[in-house]
């Protein structure tokens, strides 16, 4: 009797368990790499609005805030922008006059903003090119100068606040302290802002050629870009080539080629032996990898920690007049983008341009490659319609 009850537990359980439901396995579906337009419409207008019903007029650099809201400096409206990730575009200062005005939002003035960044508690700088000034919007939209005399006079001289002067301040980025690190364009020079608006000269002597070296002796002709990677490394693009300074004050050539008269061009590789026609835009991902806005050939470059560049989105071409600017979403190899300038990375890993003469705000993202349907049948040949 007692063989017959463990004969029969030995049925019930083996019936139990074939019984079960199978535990759902998730599979990682393969990607394809996609271009679309998150706002704009084209034309080189004004307007708030959602998505292609908003418009800019030469967009330059842009941010991302904690949130994932993208802030875009509005050159030629002379305005700062906000646009949400689904596409939804509002003013967040500047009255669109191009001028020189401290005040609340709107009523403030700019002169073709160009370098913007954002703070963790969701203060945006400025670099205010013609105004030769950084400014700085707190989270409630207060603007004011935090370095520079305001208005056209440029000129260099470290010193705070308004007693340090700029010429031509392009792009701006930020460290893991809030100081703002700043491409002083035309002064040749990267330049440290502290949050209380102490501006020293961090590299460059305001010398024309190439050198590398230390902060004291390398040289920073023709900045335009600027960024941190998460290891503290900065990253400055200058036209044609890209250096990189360690936390250490270490200056070094990262990719492309300095040299004035066969430098520029259009080449996947490594390191020094890549070309690239005016990096205007730069940033990285959680990884380390640095993309670039090659403005130029109309692509966007992907470079890993090692130096390897290759070409992220965008169909290489050069804008020879007004009449070949070229537009086009869908897969990131045969995409178009016109003069891509400010270009930024959120946590997800989408990647934000913007168009410059295309006055456009594009999205590069990963997106999940369809079942097929023969995938769709095999995945549920044991799953008659109907069955639970």
């Amino acid at each position: 009797m007692k063989k017959v009850k463990i004969t029969l537990l030995g049925v019930l359980l083996i019936t139990l368990v074939s019984c079960k439901k199978a535990e759902k396995i998730e599979i990682e579906r393969p990607t394809d790499r996609m271009v679309s337009t998150l706002a704009g419409t084209g034309a080189s207008t004004f307007g708030d609005g959602t998505g292609l019903q908003a418009s800019f007029s030469n967009p330059q650099k842009i941010a991302i805030d904690e949130a994932g809201n993208i802030y875009l400096a509005d050159q030629r409206n002379h305005r700062i922008r906000k646009i949400t990730q689904q596409g939804v575009v509002t003013t967040v200062a500047g009255s669109g006059e191009q001028g020189y005005a401290d005040g609340n939002g709107i009523s403030a003035q700019f002169s073709s903003p160009t370098g913007i960044a954002v703070d963790g508690s969701g203060n945006l700088y400025i670099a205010d090119s013609g105004n030769n000034c950084i400014r700085k919007i707190t989270s409630s939209g207060v603007v004011s100068t935090l370095a520079g005399m305001g208005g056209t006079s440029n000129g260099f001289m470290d010193g705070t606040g308004t007693d340090a002067r700029f010429n031509y301040p392009y792009a701006l980025t930020l460290d893991k302290s809030n100081n703002i690190f700043v491409a002083d364009l035309n002064n040749n020079r990267i330049r440290k802002v502290t949050p209380a608006g102490v501006v020293t000269t961090y590299v460059g002597n305001g010398a024309s050629y190439f050198q590398d070296g230390t902060l004291e002796t390398a040289t920073m002709y023709n900045p335009v870009s600027l960024i941190f990677d998460p290891s503290g490394n900065l990253y400055v693009g200058q036209s044609w080539f890209i250096r990189k300074i360690t936390p250490q004050g270490k200056v070094s050539l990262f990719a492309g080629n300095p040299d004035d008269n066969r430098g520029f061009g259009y080449v996947d590789g490594a390191g020094i032996a890549s070309k690239f026609y005016y990096v205007y835009g730069l940033a990285t991902d959680q990884k380390g990898n640095l993309y670039a806005a090659d403005s130029d050939n109309n692509v966007v470059r992907k470079i890993t920690p090692d130096g390897i560049v290759s070409t992220h989105a965008g169909s290489q071409y050069l804008i020879l007049d007004a009449n070949s600017n070229r537009y086009k979403d869908g897969p990131a190899a045969s995409a178009y983008f016109t003069r891509p300038q400010g270009i930024a990375v959120d946590k997800e890993g989408n990647i934000f341009v913007t168009d410059n003469d295309g006055h456009r705000l594009r999205k590069i993202s990963e997106v999940p490659i369809p079942e097929s349907p023969d995938e769709i049948a095999r995945k549920n040949w044991n799953n008659p319609q109907g069955w639970k």
